[in-house]
């Protein structure tokens, strides 16, 4: 609904262009431009970027151990003037270990019954040696290898 304090603080990310882009970077770090995705690995993956930024989007500005705020002095292209940027304390990925602990408990609970097959957990059987071939001895591969090079 177009009246709902939710619409109106999405309206309000999605139009401010520094927030978007800050959040677009995040995205490209899980759906990189230069791989295809299906819609579902996409979707997921978006998700992903979202956990990310939503538990990182308040970190403070870092600080020294004396507890100065800490800067970077940078020079862009655009104003062609010294600026200084905050630094910021550094990203966590608690999100992730949380995410994972709840989809396995998931799948371990027998109660929960899962009606896609296709989000099954199989481990496929993988054969010992891709070689359609037995291995030959030691000292026959090097006789073949020698006499191929003496001809």
């Amino acid at each position: 609904m177009k009246e709902s304090r939710a619409y109106h603080m999405l309206e309000k990310i999605v139009l401010d262009k520094g927030k978007l882009e800050v959040f677009h970077s995040m995205l490209l770090k899980y759906c990189s431009k230069n791989l295809h995705f299906h819609y579902s690995s996409m979707s997921a993956r978006t998700q992903l970027a979202i956990m990310d930024h939503n538990e990182n989007v308040h970190r403070k500005q870092a600080t020294t151990t004396s507890g100065v705020q800490r800067y970077n002095v940078v020079f862009p292209k655009h104003s062609k003037e010294w600026v200084a940027k905050k630094l910021f304390e550094s990203t966590t990925q608690t999100f992730r270990d949380e995410l994972v602990n709840v989809v396995l408990e998931y799948r371990r609970n027998p109660n929960i019954a899962v009606p896609d097959e296709s989000s099954q957990v199989t481990v496929p059987t993988l054969p010992a040696n891709i070689a359609r071939k037995p291995k030959p001895a030691k000292e026959d591969a090097i006789s073949k290898h020698q006499s191929r090079f003496s001809k």
